[in-house]
């Protein structure tokens, strides 16, 4: 089965410091990327994690990943980790995912940008609109539970933190048009969108 790969970038701010969050990122990584501790029988620096996939108005999937996530990096005003995943049930239609998963502080807030490529399975879905949808809203989907969890670590009940997600913005291109052809998991040159 063939594959095509496409860079993804996914961007949103939270209303958290940057020391907040690192912080949080670095006492408890599992949690941050996953909403669950370490588990039993995976490596270290590896999480299973639901993504909630929106296709649709009307459609919405559950999918099990396993993510893997590395060190976080922090200069003075950012920091970065990296981010991997594949399908939990070694499902070959569902996009991989390798980048990288960039903090910057700004003011009172922090701007989260996940950028990477996507392997996206030619098959079922191929590269027509579907399995670029669905890569796409896994990319989304990841970003939007780290900000979810990272606000509902400086609250007091995560459902009121829920509804307060804000928008994730998200881009798509060829791998070919990445700013960076050595790394494709460089920062949008944008920075916030």
């Amino acid at each position: 089965m063939g594959h095509v790969e496409r860079r993804i970038c996914a961007g949103t701010t939270i209303r958290l410091p940057l020391d907040a969050v690192y912080g949080q990122l670095v006492a408890d990584p599992a949690v941050i990327f996953s909403g669950d501790p370490q588990p039993l029988g995976l490596l270290d620096h590896q999480v299973t994690a639901t993504l909630e996939l929106q296709v649709s108005a009307a459609e919405a999937h559950n999918h099990e990943i396993v993510l893997t996530y590395g060190s976080a990096d922090r200069s003075a005003d950012q920091m970065s980790t990296s981010v991997q995943w594949r399908s939990s049930r070694g499902h070959q239609l569902f996009p991989n995912f390798w980048g990288t998963l960039w903090i910057r502080g700004e003011e009172d807030s922090t701007w989260l940008e996940l950028v990477g490529v996507s392997h996206i399975p030619l098959g079922r879905y191929g590269d027509g609109q579907a399995g670029r949808q669905i890569a796409r809203e896994a990319v989304a989907a990841q970003l939007r539970g780290i900000a979810g969890r990272l606000m509902a670590s400086q609250t007091s009940t995560v459902a009121a933190t829920a509804d307060r997600v804000p928008p994730v913005l998200v881009e798509e291109s060829p791998v070919e048009d990445a700013p960076n052809q050595a790394d494709p998991a460089v920062p949008s040159s944008s920075g916030r969108r």
